[in-house]
Order: structure tokens, then sequence, then C-alpha cells
């Protein structure tokens, strides 16, 4: 998905780059630094976009809310799971959008470590991962990679979803449910007209 050209259907006939801008909630300078290329929208910017755009939320669509470089790590990291010879029926969707705290703990205790040896396996230091643990801090975009490749998750849309923050993974899913029913709502009141006619 190519934010610069979803953010290009936003604009009205006629509309200007400072109307635009206003109608995202940004600067008009910040908009051009996007529409050019310079600059990457922040997952708030996204959210607002994604709801003005009324799109399905496909799997590909998942993977554009997250940072660039970070969708570009986990695509390559699915490579290598794949090219590694791990059976993609195989592999599980994460179905929670939580912190990865129970990831963490379930990868720890299915592997019978310490917290500390787990730490030493995901390569960050013991306290930072007892802050995790506690709730007091998220797991950093790359540690959730890691762990998504120790718990062999696949890159379904809802497993995407789950690298994002909890209220946003809810927002979007709302957001599709509310696009689907309005859907349905559409295609049944033409059935009903065709019927009628």
């Amino acid at each position: 998905m190519n934010w610069i050209e979803e953010i290009k259907t936003l604009r009205a006939p006629g509309q200007s780059d400072a109307s635009l801008a206003a109608d995202l909630g940004v600067s008009k300078q910040f908009l051009s630094d996007v529409l050019a290329g310079r600059k990457e929208l922040s997952l708030k910017l996204k959210v607002t976009a994604w709801k003005k755009l009324g799109r399905e939320l496909s799997r590909e669509a998942a993977l554009a809310f997250l940072p660039g470089k970070i969708a570009k790590d986990l695509q390559e990291a699915h490579q290598e799971v794949l090219l590694g010879g791990q059976d993609p029926d195989a592999l599980e969707t994460k179905n929670k959008f939580d912190d990865w705290t129970m990831d963490l703990i379930e990868l720890r205790d299915a592997r019978g470590m310490t917290d500390a040896e787990l730490a030493a396996d995901l390569n960050v230091s013991a306290p930072y991962l007892s802050t995790v643990l506690k709730g007091k801090k998220k797991l950093s975009w790359g540690k959730k990679i890691a762990v998504w490749g120790l718990r062999r998750y696949d890159l379904s849309r809802d497993t995407l979803l789950s690298f994002l923050p909890v209220e946003v993974a809810t927002e979007l899913i709302d957001l599709d449910r509310a696009r689907g029913r309005r859907r349905a709502a559409k295609l049944a009141a033409a059935a009903k007209s065709n019927r009628a006619n």
C-alpha cells in the first residue's frame, strides 16, 4: 500500500495542499514532505487517513500501518522462515492484540528458561525484560519480531495488527467491521430493489 497515493486520493477536486493538510490535522509543510517522500506518516496520521479512505483492512493494509523499516524487516524474517523449510500452514495466527507479555511468558515457560536466560536468548538485558514483563515498558519493534519468529506466527492480518498498540488495532478492526456492515446494507438494499422491479 502506497500511503502517498492514498493521501492523494483524499484530495477533493481543486483542493489545495493547505486545505488537505488542515483536513488531516497536519501542517502544509509536513504534508508536502510526506507527498515528496521525505517523511513517513505517523501511526496516528495513518489511522486518520484510513478513516477517511474507508478501505478494507487487508493483510497488505495492516502491514502498511507498521513503520516502513519494521514492515520490511518483518517480511524479510518471514521469507527466512519459509526458506528455512517451515511449512506456512504450520504457522499460527496471533489473535490477541496485547503487549506481547504473555508471549514472552509462554516462550520462557515452554523452553524451561529463567527470565535471565530468556533475556540472554532475546539479546536484551535482564532489567529490560523485567520491566517488560511487569508491564512498565512495551517490547520494542525489533524484539517483537524476534518473539514472532520464535513463536512461529504467520504474517496474517491479525498477527500484523498485534504489532500495533492495542487501542489502534481495536480501532482499525472496528472501522473495518463498520465498513463491512455498510457494504452489506447497500448490497441488501440493491437486492431488495432488484426483486421489487
